[in-house]
């Protein structure tokens, strides 16, 4: 009997044991329900929230497209201005090159009319000088020019 005793104690205590087992997966399996209910109450919000963020991507690779398609028009353009910069400095360097051509003409023009009117003066008190020798009736002998100079003070003589 001792031993049906202790063969029952034994099985008490296994069930006992057994028992224990059971509440504690009894337990386990009542937050695993709870965290599967919760997680089923997400999925929706989960499924939106993959949804929206699936259109923001999509939003951004378009702005992207876009901001790429802008960048290369506005390349298009800065090379357009570079091209039109460079073709107007060449035009701008011709331009210097045909000034300078001219300026040096203009120098050359105006030390041409310089040496002109200098020239021109020479030529005029050359005119006065000898204007002012026939007057005075220079070269000529004293007694020729008393001649001369009585010849012009009477009008009918000289007429």
């Amino acid at each position: 009997m001792r031993g049906i005793l202790e063969s029952l104690s034994a099985s008490e205590r296994e069930s006992e044991g057994l028992r224990s087992r059971l509440e504690q997966l009894q337990e386990t399996l009542f937050e695993k329900k709870s965290q599967a209910q919760q997680t089923r109450g997400q999925t929706p919000l989960v499924d939106q929230r993959r949804r929206a963020i699936a259109a923001e991507i999509a939003a951004l690779v378009s702005d992207g497209d876009r901001l790429s398609l802008q960048r290369e028009d506005a390349q298009a353009l800065v090379d357009a201005a570079t091209a039109g910069l460079n073709q107007r400095a060449g035009a701008l360097s011709a331009e210097r090159e045909t000034l300078e051509g001219l300026k040096k003409e203009c120098t050359q023009t105006a030390l041409a009319l310089e040496n002109r009117r200098l020239d021109v003066q020479n030529r005029q008190y050359r005119i006065r000088t000898l204007t002012e020798l026939e007057r005075a009736h220079e070269g000529y002998s004293e007694p020729v020019r008393s001649i001369l100079k009585k010849v012009e003070a009477e009008t009918p003589f000289a007429e």
